[in-house]
């Protein structure tokens, strides 16, 4: 067998990383697994470049 890498990202990990790089989350959908619909088949993203530059939500944050 070969070898497999294995990560633990959660979906709250993706989502900030992705609102860090400046991407604007439009829709984020779990799609449950049809074999068991407590657990998820997969997700699907979609996320917006916008060339804006934003206030931080608080004044004194770095």
């Amino acid at each position: 067998m070969g070898k497999v890498l294995i990560r633990s990202w959660t979906a709250g990990d993706i989502l900030t990383a992705i609102g860090g790089k400046g991407l604007f989350i439009r829709a984020f959908d779990e799609i449950p697994s049809p074999t068991d619909p407590r657990f998820p088949e997969f997700y699907t993203l979609i996320a917006d470049k916008i060339d804006m530059e934003l206030s931080p939500l608080y004044a004194n944050a770095p």
